[in-house]
Formats: structure tokens, C-alpha cells, sequence
């Protein structure tokens, strides 16, 4: 009988034993912020639960501006091509790669557009930085600029409110602030952002007139060869730059 009890009383302390291990630890995973977007819209990732010391191998085949954070856990991705594209991650360490994920994104037709109102507080001043253009063409062919910002700020999600008050073949376009499209995903990065033009401009030179800072800034954009080189005059680049000045639509 004694024997019976100590080994009920082993299994029982066994048992104890067994429910004060730690729990198992949450699995490494990529997350984004959204698999359905539309174009031009920001999109963010990160890997949760990485181990120690990872580094990081990121591929997203069609974007339009790509940034990641200084230890690289985290990116933010712009798209400009509707179609179904993908997120991907390897993960490394010492040298040797232990994961690898991959998360699609569906990229719909329409643009995206900031809204006309936004709560005051999802949104925080520009003022004191410096603003960065550069020039592309949407797959409609019409003109588009990726945006920029040179500072840092402190969510991944913050987007640069654009408004473009531009008609017929002028360019003229007003900046009015950083916008958290959504809960604040932690990370400090430039700000991002798109203007569209919605133009196909013709042979021949159209004003820019750029509204950043209370200040107003003036160029040229010069359209030639039936509308397949387009080049940029820009004289004040001190706050506002545009780059590349040439774009050619071949």
C-alpha cells in the first residue's frame, strides 16, 4: 500500500511539476497592416517574435517607394500598378537564413485619395521640414510624384496631405500636413505620400506652383518628343526639391 501511495504521489508532483513550465513562446510571423489596397495607398509589415540577432531580407517585387526602419524589423511599402503582388521576408541569423514568409497584396484599380476632413488629432504639422518630389508615370501614362519627407517621424503610417488644385496643363499642388492613416504602428521613418496629377500633358512648357511651409515655389515643366521626355526646371531647391529633372516616357 505504501508503494501504491508514493507513486500516486510521484505522478502528482510530476504533474505539478510539468504545469509551472514557461508557456511556449508565440511563433515568428509576418504581419501587415492590409492585403486589399488601392493604388498609391501605404501599406505597413513587420515581423513579430523574430529571435535574437535577426537580420532581415526583404523583397516586394512591383512597389513604388519602399522604407524600412534602422534594424530593418519593419517596412513600409507604396504601391502605383493595380494586380495582385506579395510581401516577402528571409530571416537570417548568424549568417544562416531560419525563416522565410510571404504575405500577398492585392492592389486594386482605383487611387487612393486623403480625405477632405480629417480629426485634428490623426494629423501633425510639416512645418520646419523639407519636401522631396520625385517624378514618375502611373500606368495610365498621366504624371505622378512619390512624396517625401526629409525628417523622421515616429509611425510608420504617416502620410503626407496632398492637394492638388492644378487645372488643365498646370502643375500646382499644396502640402498641408502628416496624416496617420490609421493606429499608430511604431517606427521612426520619413513620411510618404503620393500626388497624382491626373494630366497627360502636351509638347511644350506648363507652370509648377508648390505650396509648402507658407511659402510658394515656382518651376517648369517642359513636355517634348510627342510627350515622351519630360524635364523639370526647378530654381529654389532649399525647402522643395524635385528630382530627377529629366523623365522619359519611352
Amino acid at each position: 500500500m505504501k508503494i501504491f501511495i508514493q507513486l500516486i504521489g510521484a505522478s502528482v508532483l510530476t504533474g505539478l511539476l510539468s504545469c509551472q513550465k514557461a508557456p511556449l513562446e508565440e511563433p515568428t510571423d509576418l504581419v501587415v497592416s492590409a492585403t486589399v489596397v488601392a493604388a498609391g495607398e501605404l501599406v505597413t509589415a513587420k515581423v513579430v517574435n523574430p529571435r535574437p540577432g535577426t537580420s532581415y531580407e526583404w523583397y516586394v517585387p512591383d512597389h513604388l517607394d519602399l522604407d524600412a526602419i534602422q534594424d530593418t524589423s519593419k517596412i513600409r511599402v507604396l504601391y502605383a500598378r493595380a494586380g495582385l503582388d506579395s510581401i516577402m521576408v528571409t530571416l537570417w541569423q548568424n549568417g544562416t537564413p531560419y525563416a522565410s514568409f510571404s504575405k500577398a497584396v492585392q492592389v486594386k484599380g482605383d487611387y487612393f485619395s486623403v480625405p477632405d476632413n480629417l480629426p485634428q488629432n490623426s494629423t501633425q504639422s510639416i512645418t520646419g521640414d523639407k519636401l522631396s518630389l520625385i517624378p514618375f508615370f502611373m500606368p495610365d501614362s498621366t504624371l505622378a510624384f512619390v512624396l517625401r519627407t526629409n525628417a523622421a517621424y515616429n509611425c510608420l503610417n504617416s502620410y503626407i496631405v496632398a492637394r492638388n488644385t492644378g487645372f488643365g496643363n498646370t502643375i500646382k499642388a499644396s502640402f498641408n500636413g502628416i496624416w496617420k492613416t490609421g493606429v499608430c504602428e511604431p517606427g521612426n521613418m520619413r513620411a510618404t505620400g503620393v500626388l497624382l496629377t491626373n494630366t497627360y500633358y502636351r509638347d511644350g512648357s506648363w507652370p509648377i506652383e508648390i505650396t509648402f511651409g507658407n511659402k510658394i515655389y515656382h518651376g517648369t515643366l517642359t513636355v517634348s518628343d510627342y510627350q515622351l521626355k519630360y524635364e523639370f526646371t526647378w530654381p529654389d531647391d532649399t525647402e522643395v526639391y524635385i528630382h530627377p529633372y529629366s523623365l522619359g516616357h519611352y
